[in-house]
């Protein structure tokens, strides 16, 4: 035995010759490295020492046993320690070749892998770089608050524009009343003068009386703050339809016919006023689809308010008795700022709506199995109700109330 990698590997037993009672602790830390150096890759100093003292202290006695002098091999070492740099950082990588990202660099530490595990459910991991030590994650505000808030208490050298937007954030989290767009005792709050405007231009001032309606559209107008008393009177006195869907967690809903009628939608749709509303009709149904809807907002909307923007081949009694119902009951009218409510087929989304300004915020449709580009004009609406006994959507996730 002539270095500290040979009574090292000795006591390990990766050499013939006595044997060592190693302790169980020792077996996986101490094994390791023996077969770090039995391949020839050397210590780091911080191997070395803990080496040194596992030997001198702990294993000393055996060694005296087996007629092994430690103090002839400890201070020699047969391959050269290595240089390992320890630095610790925190700073966005942008190499002009992929999206900017958050790189975070540590060589290995129990501690440090555990801190970054529990960033596993709250930020995107993109990767690690086994040579440079650096694991990448998405730069997102909420990537910059949770990885600087982990590993600040770590001695990490966090690049100054990171701490400014955790300080920023910091604020923003203790502070959250003063930042979050909401309504606060019934005043909206934290939003743009113009974003103000809009919505009560929408909908008017928040009351008492028509809060829920508010809650209803606050993914369309970015509101995140409610009052949970005063919300949970408003919504005390709204229909049962109504209620499911305000409480929605999707923006695709399915509204299943053997619970509810065409009349109990019209009724939700009405209470939540969710107009401009768009409806897609079944071609094989057309008929009936368009008469039932019709009869239910017979006397509420306007006929001049609705327009069908398409028309059924006079081949069969059904096309001809929808044609003529559309002429009937003047519903054949051009889309236009004062138009509430327009029909199309679920065969194509026509050219002359997509052309023209009038844009829905809600939508129905009869069948939920629909083709792409019905799904994809849907797909920007905060609220469509697919009004069928079961879900086939290939879009956005369908939320059954």
């Amino acid at each position: 035995m002539k270095t500290c990698e040979d009574c090292l590997e000795l006591l390990i037993g990766l050499h013939t010759g006595p044997k060592f009672d190693v302790e169980s602790p020792d077996v996986n830390f101490l094994g390791s490295i023996a077969r770090q150096t039995f391949r020839g890759i050397g210590f780091t100093d911080r191997q070395y020492e803990a080496v040194k003292e596992k030997l001198t202290g702990t294993y000393q006695s055996q060694f005296v046993e087996h007629n092994i002098d430690l103090n002839e091999c400890i201070n020699t070492l047969r391959i050269p320690l290595r240089r390992l740099d320890r630095a610790k950082w925190i700073k966005v990588i942008d190499n002009g070749q992929d999206e900017p990202y958050i790189g975070v660099r540590f060589v290995f530490s129990k501690k440090l892998i555990a801190k970054k595990e529990n960033l596993k459910n709250n930020v995107v991991h993109l990767g690690y770089d086994k040579l440079e030590k650096v694991h990448s994650f998405q730069l997102t505000e909420s990537a910059i608050y949770q990885i600087v808030e982990e590993f600040k208490n770590s001695h990490f050298d966090i690049e100054e524009q990171l701490l400014n937007q955790h300080r920023k954030i910091t604020e923003i989290m203790q502070n959250k009343n003063n930042y979050i767009p909401g309504i606060y005792n019934f005043n909206l709050k934290n939003l743009h003068q113009n974003g103000v405007n809009y919505v009560v231009s929408a909908l008017g001032e928040p009351t008492p009386n028509n809060l829920y309606k508010f809650y209803d559209r606050r993914e369309l107008l970015g509101l995140s703050h409610f009052d949970q008393n005063d919300l949970e009177q408003t919504l005390k006195s709204l229909l049962p339809l109504t209620k499911r869907l305000i409480q929605r967690e999707q923006t695709h809903v399915l509204v299943k016919p053997s619970e509810f009628t065409i009349h109990n939608l019209v009724e939700t749709i009405l209470e939540l006023f969710r107009f401009p509303l768009v409806i897609v009709l079944n071609e094989k149904y057309a008929r009936d689809e368009l008469y039932e809807f019709n009869r239910a907002f017979n006397g509420i909307i306007p006929s001049d308010n609705m327009s069908v923007m398409f028309r059924l081949e006079n081949k069969e009694p059904d096309a001809v008795e929808f044609n003529r119902y559309i002429k009937e009951n003047n519903l054949n009218n051009p889309v236009d700022k004062n138009t509430k409510i327009v029909y199309i087929s679920n065969n194509k989304v026509p050219k002359p709506l997509l052309t023209s300004d009038w844009v829905p915020i809600t939508g129905i449709t009869t069948e939920s199995r629909q083709p792409p580009k019905i799904e994809t004009y849907l797909g920007a609406l905060d609220l469509v109700m697919h009004y069928d006994n079961d879900v086939v959507w290939r879009g956005s996730t369908v939320e059954k109330i």
